[in-house]
């Protein structure tokens, strides 16, 4: 009953969370420096899974190099 009323916000709030932190860890991907490279390198299995779903949300038809997603 107490989450209801802000239930579409708080799943808004989590999905950005999850968003900037899948963007974090797929720095390398994305073509730019990822100053945390070596603690992001071994999420990157876990990840990829719902990969497709990400880059489709973010308005991307296609993800990284041919080959490499979708």
């Amino acid at each position: 009953m107490f989450v209801a009323p802000w239930r579409q916000a708080l799943e808004r709030e989590a999905r950005r969370q999850d968003d900037t932190f899948r963007a974090l860890v797929m720095l390398d991907a994305l073509g730019v420096e990822n100053p945390v490279a070596y603690e992001t390198m071994e999420l990157i299995p876990y990840l990829v899974g719902d990969l497709h779903d990400w880059h489709r949300r973010m308005g991307q038809s296609t993800f990284g190099d041919p080959g490499m997603c979708c």
